[in-house]
C-alpha cells in the first residue's frame, strides 16, 4: 500500500495504466540522456575550479589590504597618543600657563630654552604656539625639520590661521580634551594637537582668561619612509584629502582624523601602493588545482563505464519487465473482479475464496511462500496469521474473523524493506523512527521463521492493529519488484471496508467533539450545530414560533471545582441537569460552555405556556438550579444568573446569537440581577464606546489633542491668579470634543497615565514658552494617583526642575476620591515634589472620604470646592457645608478655590464667606493658551461687566 488506503479507495488507477507505470518504473532511464552527463560534469567542474581560484585570490588580496589598514590605524593611534601626552603634560604646567597667558611680553629666552631645537629633536614636535582667550597669538615657534633652528618667532602665518580655525573652534568647545587633526599646510603634512592652558584642571577660568596650547609634528618624507619600512608598506605618503586617487597606479588611501568642520583642502589622508600577488597565489594553488583536474578526468572515465554497463543491463531488463507487466495485468483483473462483488456479499466465505485464488496466483508467479501477519496493539505476543501461502487452512480462525474482519487492515503505507539503514527525510535528516519500525518488523519476521522481510505497515489509527508484516519463506524475492503486486492485493482487501470504517470514525469523532465527556452534555460545537439545524428548520418565522437561547452561569460551582476537584463538581452539574430537564421538554438542549457555564435552547411557546409566562418559567429555572453544598463544614451556595437572547428578534446568525446571550449574561452580572434580556441599544452604545476608545488611542499618537486653560481669578478684583489646564480633542469627524465626552473611555481603558503624561508635558512646555515670551502664567494640572505612582512621573517633571523659577508656577491637582488608604508612598512623593517648589491642590474636595489625618500628612497647598456645593449655596445646608470647608482649610492654612461659579449671586455669597479665588463660566470659559496670552497683553480684567 504505497499511499493511504483512503486515497486509493477514492481514485483507482486503471489496470493498463498501472501496469505501464510499474513496467517503466522498474527500468533504468534511456542512455540518450546520459550521454550528455560527461561533458556537463567536466564543464561544471572547470567552472567551479575557475570560480574557486578567483574567489581565493580575491579573499587573499582583501585580507592583505585589511591587514595594511589595521597596521596603519595602529600607527595613527600611537602618533596621536604621543602628541596627546605632550599636550596634557604641558597644558597644566603652571609655569607655562603663567608665561604664555599672564605675562604681557613673552620671555623669548625662556621659550627658546624650553621649546628650542633640543625639544624638537627629542619629541619630534616642531611647532609650538600659545593662543590667549582674546584670540591673540602669544607665541609661535616653528622649526625646520631639516635644521632645528627657529624659522620665525611670535608670528602666525595666514595659511596656518585658516588651517587651524576648525580645530581651534573644537578645542574651545571642549578645552579639557586634546583635539587632534592631520592637516596639509603649505604642501607639508602635519599632525596638530590643541588643548586648554589652565593652572587648575578641576576649575575652568572665564572665557577671556582661557588659553590654548598648540603642538605640531611634521610628517616629513624621511619620517614616512621610516614608518613605511616598519609597517611593511610601500610608497607611504600623506596627501590632501582633496587630491583624487590616481587610476593608473594601484593605491590604498585611508582618511586621517580631523576635528571640527575641517577644510577638505587641508584635511589629510594616508596612501600607499597596493601590491599585486596574483602570480604568487596561483603558484601556491598549483598542486590543488592539478589534483582537482585529475579527479575530474577520473570521474569522466567512470561515467563512460557507467553508460556501457547501463546499456547492457537495459537489454536484460526489457524481457523481465514484459513478464512482470503481463503478470501485473492478470493480477489486476483478479482484483477488479473482487471489487465488483457487492459490499453485502463480503462474508468470511467470500474472503476465503478470494484468498484461495490469490494464493494460487502467488505460487504461480513467485514460486515461494508469502506470509502476512498482524500484531495487536499493546500485546506483542497476541498476534495472528492472516494468510500463509503453503497451507490455506491456516489463514484465519473463526474467532479472529468475527473479532476483526479481514478488510480492517492497517491503513498506513506499506514500506518496502530495502535494507538501507540510512534513510533520510526530505530535509536531509536521518529518519530514526523508520529504522526502529523496521527493526521491530525484522524481529517479528525471525519469530515466524520467515527468511526475508519484504514489507511492513504501521497503522496510523489508535486502537487498530499496530503492525502488518509481509514476509517470504524459501526462494529469496526482490521486494522492489514483488511488493507492488502484493500491495495491490492488500489494497483490494482493504478498500471494501474503508468507507464503512470512515463513516464510523467520523461519527465517533463527531460525538467526541460535540459531547462533554465529563457530564454527557453537549459541547459548544454540538450546541452550535443544534442551533444551526433549528434555524434551518424554522427559517423566517414569527417571534412566537422561534426559540430562546440562555447563557446560564452557576455561581459557586467554580469554587467547588477548585476545592473538591472534578468529580464532585461534575456530580453537581449532572444534578442540575436532572432538575432542569422537566422544564425543557422534549425539544430543549443543554450544552456546557465552560466549567460553570451552560447554554440552554428551548422553544418560545414552552415558555409562554408556563403560568406566569416567560418570567414564571425563568423563576422556575432559577429555583431548580439553586442549591446548597456542604464541603468540609463549609457551605457553598449555587447561585444562578441568566443572559437571554431570542430568535428571530435578536439575529439569525448562530455565532451572533451565542455572543449576545453571553453579552446579556455579562450585563446581568454587572447589574447584579438574576436575569437580563439582550439589549440591542446598549450593544450599539458599547460598540460606539469601543470605536471611540480605538480612535482616542490614535488621537494620542497623532497629536489630535489640544491644551485649553480656564482662568482662576480673584473674585474681588478680577485679576488672574491661576489657570487650570484642560484637555480638548480635535476629532476628525466630530470636531472639538470636551473632556466629558471621552474621559469615561480613558478611565475604562486605563489610558489615564498616557493622557496625564501628555497633559503634563504640554503644560510644562507652555510654561516655558510663555516665560520666554516675557509673560507670567501659573498653571494647575490634574493628575491621577496611578499617574503619580508611575515610575516615569518624576522623569517627566525633570525638565521643569531644571528651571526653579518655573516650578513655583505649577500646581498639581489630585482628586479627593482617588486618595488611597495607605498614603505612605504618596506622602514621600509629595515631599519630593514640594521640595522643588511645585504646589499641590486637592480637587473636588467634599466628594471623597479623606480623613483629617490624610490632610495633615499630605502637604497640600490648596483645596478646590466641588461645583455641587457651590450650586447648593442657596440652601442652609449648602452654606453650612461651605463654612465647614472654609474653616477646615483655615485650620490647615490652605488656600481655597471655588469651582463652577456661574451667577453673580454665587460670587457674592462666596465673597461674603471669605472665599475669593473663583473659577467658572461667570468669569471665563475654557480657551486656547494663545487667547489667554492675548488677554494678558491687552491688560483686561476678568470681572464681568456690571460687577
Amino acid at each position: 500500500m504505497s499511499d493511504s488506503s483512503a486515497s486509493r479507495s477514492s481514485s483507482r488507477v486503471p489496470a493498463h495504466e498501472s501496469s505501464a507505470v510499474f513496467a517503466h518504473a522498474s527500468l533504468p532511464a534511456g542512455p540518450r540522456y546520459r550521454m550528455y552527463l560527461l561533458p556537463l560534469l567536466l564543464l561544471a567542474a572547470l567552472l567551479a575550479t575557475a570560480w574557486l581560484t578567483a574567489s581565493q585570490i580575491t579573499q587573499s588580496r582583501e585580507a592583505d589590504r585589511e591587514s595594511d589598514r589595521q597596521r596603519m590605524a595602529l600607527w595613527v593611534k600611537s602618533e596621536q597618543r604621543l602628541l596627546a601626552g605632550q599636550l596634557q603634560e604641558n597644558g597644566y604646567w603652571e609655569e607655562a600657563v603663567t608665561r604664555f597667558l599672564r605675562e604681557p611680553e613673552l620671555d623669548t629666552t625662556w621659550l627658546e630654552y624650553m621649546y628650542g631645537p633640543e625639544f624638537a629633536i627629542n619629541t619630534g614636535i616642531h611647532l609650538i604656539s600659545a593662543v590667549r582667550g582674546d584670540g591673540q597669538v602669544a607665541a609661535w615657534v616653528q622649526h625646520n625639520a631639516g635644521s632645528p633652528g627657529a624659522d620665525w618667532l611670535g608670528k602666525q602665518p595666514v595659511s596656518w590661521r585658516r588651517a587651524l580655525a576648525p580645530v581651534m573652534q573644537a578645542a574651545r568647545q571642549s578645552p579639557t580634551q586634546p583635539q587632534l587633526a592631520w592637516l596639509i599646510v603649505d604642501n607639508q603634512p602635519w599632525l596638530i594637537g590643541m588643548q586648554g592652558l589652565y593652572e587648575d584642571e578641576e576649575a575652568l577660568p572665564p572665557r577671556d582668561e582661557q588659553g590654548l596650547l598648540i603642538l605640531g609634528m611634521p610628517l616629513t618624507t624621511d619620517l614616512l619612509d621610516e614608518q613605511a619600512a616598519v609597517l611593511g608598506l610601500k610608497g607611504l605618503q600623506v596627501v590632501s584629502n582633496a587630491m583624487p586617487q590616481p587610476i593608473a597606479t594601484q593605491q590604498i588611501c585611508v582618511a586621517l582624523p580631523a576635528s571640527g568642520r575641517a577644510d577638505r583642502y587641508n584635511h589629510a589622508k594616508a596612501c600607499w601602493q597596493d601590491e599585486n600577488r596574483v602570480a604568487q597565489l596561483l603558484q601556491e594553488m598549483g598542486t590543488p588545482l592539478a589534483v582537482l583536474l585529475l579527479i575530474i578526468l577520473l570521474a569522466g572515465m567512470g561515467t563512460i563505464g557507467m553508460l556501457v554497463r547501463d546499456s547492457r543491463r537495459r537489454r536484460a531488463s526489457r524481457a523481465y519487465g514484459a513478464y512482470l507487466e503481463h503478470q501485473y495485468q492478470r493480477h489486476s483483473i483478479l482484483n477488479q473482479q473482487f471489487l465488483s462483488v457487492p459490499y453485502e456479499t463480503h462474508t468470511p466465505q467470500n474472503a476465503r475464496a478470494s484468498l484461495t485464488r490469490y494464493l494460487q496466483r502467488v505460487r504461480e508467479m513467485l514460486g515461494a511462500e508469502i506470509i502476512i501477519y498482524r500484531r495487536e496493539v499493546g500485546n506483542p505476543n497476541a498476534g495472528y496469521l492472516i494468510l500463509q501461502s503453503h497451507d490455506e487452512r491456516e489463514w484465519l480462525s473463526e474467532a479472529s474473523l468475527r473479532r476483526d474482519p479481514l478488510w480492517r487492515l492497517p491503513v498506513g503505507r506499506v514500506c518496502v524493506s530495502a535494507g538501507d539503514r540510512s534513510r533520510r527525510d526530505d530535509d536531509g535528516s536521518v529518519d530514526r523512527s523508520v529504522d526502529e519500525q523496521e527493526d521491530r518488523a525484522l524481529l517479528l519476521c525471525q519469530r515466524l521463521g520467515a527468511s526475508q522481510l519484504m514489507g511492513y505497515s504501521v497503522s496510523p489509527h489508535p486502537g487498530r492493529s499496530e503492525l502488518l508484516l509481509v514476509a517470504s519463506r524459501g526462494h529469496r524475492l526482490n521486494p522492489t519488484e514483488m511488493m507492488p503486486l502484493l500491495d495491490m492485493t492488500l489494497d483490494t482487501l482493504v478498500v471494501r471496508g474503508l468507507e464503512q470504517e470512515r463513516v464510523l470514525l467520523q461519527q465517533q469523532l463527531l460525538k467526541e467533539r460535540e459531547m462533554d465527556l465529563d457530564t454527557g452534555l453537549l459541547s459548544r460545537e454540538g450546541m452550535l450545530r443544534m442551533i444551526k439545524v433549528r434555524i434551518d428548520q424554522l427559517g423566517e418565522v414569527a417571534p412566537m414560533e422561534g426559540f430562546v437561547l440562555m447563557a446560564l452561569r452557576i455561581g459557586g460551582l467554580q469554587v467547588l471545582y477548585d476545592h473538591a476537584g472534578a468529580e464532585p463538581g461534575n456530580y453537581q452539574l449532572e444534578q442540575v441537569q436532572k432538575r432542569i430537564a422537566p422544564l425543557l421538554g422534549n425539544s430543549g438542549d443543554v450544552a456546557r460552555l465552560e466549567t460553570d457555564r451552560l447554554l440552554i435552547m428551548v422553544q418560545r411557546r414552552l415558555l409562554e405556556a408556563t403560568r406566569g409566562g416567560i418570567s414564571g418559567w425563568l423563576d422556575n429555572l432559577l429555583n431548580a438550579v439553586r442549591d446548597k453544598v456542604t464541603l468540609d463544614d463549609e457551605v457553598i451556595y449555587l447561585q444562578p444568573s441568566l443572559g437571554i437572547t431570542r430568535y428571530p428578534e435578536d439575529g439569525h446568525q448562530v455565532d451572533a446569537l451565542v455572543y449576545r446571550a453571553e453579552r446579556a449574561l455579562h450585563d446581568t452580572q454587572q447589574c447584579q440581577r438574576e436575569w437580563h434580556f439582550f439589549d440591542d441599544e446598549a450593544e450599539r452604545e458599547l460598540r460606539r464606546l469601543k470605536q471611540l476608545e480605538a480612535e482616542f488611542t490614535v488621537a494620542l499618537r497623532e497629536n489630535q489633542l489640544r491644551l485649553f486653560v480656564q482662568p482662576i481669578v480673584d473674585g474681588r478684583t478680577g485679576r488672574l491668579q491661576l489657570s487650570e489646564a484642560l484637555i480638548r480633542w480635535q476629532h476628525p469627524e466630530h470636531g472639538l470634543m470636551g473632556s466629558a465626552d471621552f474621559m469615561a473611555i480613558v478611565e475604562s481603558a486605563r489610558l489615564d497615565v498616557a493622557l496625564g503624561r501628555w497633559v503634563l508635558k504640554e503644560s510644562i512646555a507652555t510654561l516655558m514658552h510663555v516665560h520666554e515670551s516675557g509673560h507670567e502664567l501659573h498653571l494647575s494640572v490634574n493628575v491621577t494617583v496611578r499617574h503619580m505612582m508611575d515610575k516615569r512621573f518624576l522623569s517627566d517633571l525633570e525638565m521643569l526642575f531644571r528651571h526653579p523659577e518655573l516650578c513655583e508656577r505649577l500646581t498639581l491637582e489630585l482628586v479627593e476620591s482617588q486618595l488611597p488608604d495607605d498614603i505612605q508612598a504618596l506622602a514621600v512623593l509629595f515631599q519630593t515634589i514640594r521640595a522643588h517648589g511645585v504646589a499641590l491642590a486637592l480637587d473636588d474636595f467634599g466628594t471623597g472620604y479623606s480623613s483629617l489625618s490624610q490632610l495633615q500628612r499630605l502637604p497640600f497647598d490648596k483645596l478646590k470646592i466641588d461645583r455641587q456645593f457651590v450650586t447648593a449655596l442657596g440652601s442652609s445646608k449648602g452654606q453650612a457645608m461651605i463654612e465647614a470647608m472654609l474653616g477646615l482649610a483655615e485650620a490647615f492654612h490652605l488656600a481655597v478655590v471655588a469651582e463652577g461659579i456661574e451667577t453673580p449671586e454665587q460670587r457674592a455669597e462666596l465673597l461674603a464667606h471669605g472665599c475669593s479665588l473663583h473659577q467658572g463660566y461667570l468669569y471665563a470659559r475654557p480657551m486656547p493658551v494663545q487667547e489667554l496670552i492675548e488677554h494678558l497683553i491687552a491688560g483686561d480684567g476678568w470681572l464681568p461687566e456690571g460687577l
